[in-house]
């Protein structure tokens, strides 16, 4: 058992390196390149050919095996089944994660070691989307203070004035340390005896996506009326954060 441990903790820290590369940007994928990418891993390391995951209406998450096989994988608490689905619709996207619709018959219980690998691909999911999550308010961040470094008001810039700077000095503060805070999560990341401590991450993602979608809430009006109207730099990443932040940290 501890062999297999190291082993798994082994991929864990290699993916704590990989969430790094994304927050300093070294890694310039999109969310759904960054998807796909962990959807490639996980069909081989699963042996789950053509597997993507997504969002269900009911907030599950789901695993399927391609419109070909039928199969479907359901977690349903804290645990995962496979089934057959009926009914499989794609319903909608949220921030570049699909959503659906399914219904589904003759549920099963995964066997442990699938059960395992299903839990870890979902907390990996997770971890990537608040890694992009972060990304998406640091953008919103340098553009606000890029434009408040041009924009003149009462004959003076923007960036002169305290009550403008303090807000950037304190979300800039703030998203180094949730940077810190992920890394250091991803890298606790491991399993235990009855299985991951899925839960608690669960509550400390939340968190995280809490507390950045709320820095978000104070970035946009720094750029006044502009913050917030259409054809606005900050408007596009200001919704995607929303979005993600309702499936990011999400039971």
């Amino acid at each position: 058992m501890a062999a297999g441990k190291a082993a798994i903790g082994g991929i864990f820290v290699i993916f704590a390196d990989y969430l790094h590369r994304l927050l300093q940007k070294q890694e310039n994928l999109s969310i759904a390149e960054t998807i796909a990418h962990e959807q490639s891993f996980q069909q081989r390391r699963l042996g789950l050919p053509d597997a993507a995951i997504g969002q269900a209406l009911q907030n599950d998450l789901l695993v399927f095996g391609g419109q070909d096989q039928g199969n479907l994988f359901v977690r349903r608490g804290q645990e995962w089944f496979e089934s057959k689905y009926t009914r499989f619709n794609p319903a909608f996207m949220t921030g570049e994660l699909p959503v659906y619709g399914a219904e589904t018959q003759g549920l099963r219980s995964v066997s442990v070691e699938r059960h395992h690998g299903l839990s870890e691909w979902e907390l990996r999911l997770r971890y990537l989307l608040a890694a992009h999550f972060i990304r998406l308010a640091e953008e919103m961040l340098e553009h606000s203070i890029a434009y408040a470094k041009t924009r003149e008001v009462f004959g003076q810039l923007l960036f002169k004035y305290q009550m403008v700077t303090d807000p950037m000095v304190v979300a800039s503060s703030e998203l180094d340390g949730n940077k810190l805070y992920l890394l250091a999560r991803a890298e606790a990341l491991e399993i235990e005896e009855d299985g991951f401590s899925r839960t608690k991450h669960l509550l400390e993602l939340g968190f995280l996506f809490a507390q950045v979608a709320e820095l978000a809430d104070s970035i946009a009006p720094l750029l006044g009326a502009q913050g917030m109207t259409e054809g606005s730099p900050l408007l596009g990443s200001y919704r995607l954060i929303h979005q993600l932040a309702a499936v990011g940290g999400g039971e």
